[in-house]
């Protein structure tokens, strides 16, 4: 779904998640395994750049910037950015609640699996994108200023902001579809929380794009835990209601759920 020209997307593996409506909670969902590393993609149709401010389990992992995301263009994040590291930082990584992972900043928190992206529109003029022949270049047009020279829209590139804080990586177009609020209360078997993966390269640099003060467009996504097993030294977990097995079992003794389906915690 769309929401007023903006799209949030969770990505792993190099693929778009796809969302699924739960229909008595009315909220989108997309579910990861335990111990999967992801990125979030954002998506901008309009004609405008947009900042955007993205918080994870509550927390915002951009540390009161915002990312911005180019006219007709996308960005994205996958790691923490809390610490203002432009260069490097830790990826990342969904886990179980129920697995007991020690970083898991609050296990009872009701915002664990929460992604909420609050957009905000450049103040700048609207740029206007113009066809070329096949093989030029495009030309981006600015409404009621000079006309800048602009790319195919898979070669968008954009900055990040010296004197406001923002920021952006390198954007690229993503296929994705947008997600509405959910917030509702879930069963700790497939909750989950994010928390520090392994280490990433991605770079951002810093641009002048001056912003609204107030949020134009919120959007929200549960991640869930996926319906597959976790490993443990005492044997095997059941994904759903987290009883341990003995490491050979087939099925959980206390719900019924088939064990095959394995991952190794480490």
């Amino acid at each position: 779904m769309y929401s007023e020209n903006f799209v949030v997307a969770v990505k792993v593996n190099g693929r778009p998640l796809r969302e699924i409506m739960n229909d008595s909670s009315q909220e989108r969902e997309v579910f990861l395994q335990h111990g999967a590393e992801y990125e979030i993609y954002l998506k901008n149709s309009s004609n405008k750049k947009a900042g955007a401010r993205i918080f994870v389990d509550g927390t915002d992992i951009l540390g009161g910037q915002h990312i911005i995301v180019p006219a007709k263009g996308s960005s994205r994040v996958e790691r923490f950015l809390a610490d203002g590291n432009l260069t490097s930082g830790k990826r990342l990584k969904f886990v179980a609640v129920g697995s007991g992972d020690p970083n898991i900043a609050d296990p009872t928190s009701a915002d664990n699996g929460l992604i909420q992206v609050d957009f905000y529109r450049s103040t700048e003029p609207e740029q206007h994108f113009i066809p070329a022949t096949f093989g030029k270049k495009c030309k981006t047009v600015t409404r009621g200023g000079p006309v800048y020279g602009g790319f195919d829209l898979g070669n968008v590139t954009i900055g990040a902001a010296a004197n406001t804080g923002d920021f952006n990586p390198d954007p690229s177009i993503s296929y994705c579809h947008t997600t509405m609020d959910c917030c509702m209360d879930e069963p700790v078997a497939n909750v989950g929380a994010t928390v520090e993966g392994t280490q990433s390269g991605q770079t951002f640099q810093t641009i002048d794009v001056p912003l609204e003060s107030f949020a134009c467009t919120t959007i929200k996504l549960r991640m869930r835990v996926s319906a597959t097993s976790v490993h443990t030294e005492a044997g095997i977990k059941c994904s759903k209601c987290l009883t341990v097995q003995s490491p050979d079992a087939i099925y959980c003794k206390k719900c019924g759920r088939k064990l095959g389906s394995v991952q190794v915690m480490r």
